[in-house]
């Protein structure tokens, strides 16, 4: 995939991302929400090469949807990308843009009291969140992020490819809930999948 120089802007600035997660590491990541209000956040995107927010999702641990809104990412999605969350540029249109979106965002976090945003894959969150405000020329939102996947990777293993999907995850544990590539499922499932690995832990 090549990689844009707004991507590679943003990644700079992030934590490397690592298949590589020890138990002990995993475990760690779990206590990080002990005793804390989370909420869990999903965006589904208008591409691989430039990830403009299309879909947001954003589900209270207790199961509340507290968002879940459709994005215009001002520019066309990719057939590619429609084959895989199946949202079209006909779906979005006439949806606000991200400045709009972002700041709602913001007020329902706060208005929930969210102390810290979980998310499967926290590093495309946060390269979504700092890739978006980036494209718009606004500040971004600032948030504390769990990853899920790096639980997952640390107490389930990567699986044969060297990675872990939320899809696959879910399989190896029985989660029900299966993701669907739309955000306020991915998030559902995201719940379920913790709930399990929290019942593993030591």
């Amino acid at each position: 995939m090549v990689v844009n120089a707004g991507i590679r802007k943003v990644l700079e600035r992030l934590p490397p991302h690592r298949a590589e997660v020890s138990e002990d590491e995993a475990l760690a990541e779990l206590a990080r929400l002990e005793g804390r209000r989370g909420a869990v956040l999903d965006f589904e995107t208008a591409s691989f090469n430039e990830p403009r927010v299309v879909e947001v999702g954003l589900v209270g641990m207790n199961g509340d949807v507290l968002m879940e809104e459709l994005v215009d990412p001002r520019i066309p999605i990719t057939e590619r990308v429609t084959g895989i969350h199946g949202l079209t540029d006909a779906d979005v249109a006439g949806a606000d843009a991200w400045p709009a979106v972002q700041a709602r965002l913001g007020r329902v976090l706060r208005e929930c009291g969210v102390e810290l945003v979980v998310a499967f894959n926290a590093s495309f969150e946060a390269m979504c969140l700092a890739y978006n405000a980036e494209a718009y020329g606004i500040v971004g939102l600032e948030v504390e992020l769990a990853c899920m996947q790096r639980v997952a990777l640390g107490l389930l293993g990567p699986d044969e490819g060297g990675w872990l999907s939320l899809r696959r995850a879910c399989e190896q544990v029985g989660v029900v809930e299966v993701p669907t590539h739309r955000a306020v499922a991915d998030c559902v499932a995201t719940i379920e999948l913790q709930r399990v690995l929290c019942g593993r832990k030591p």
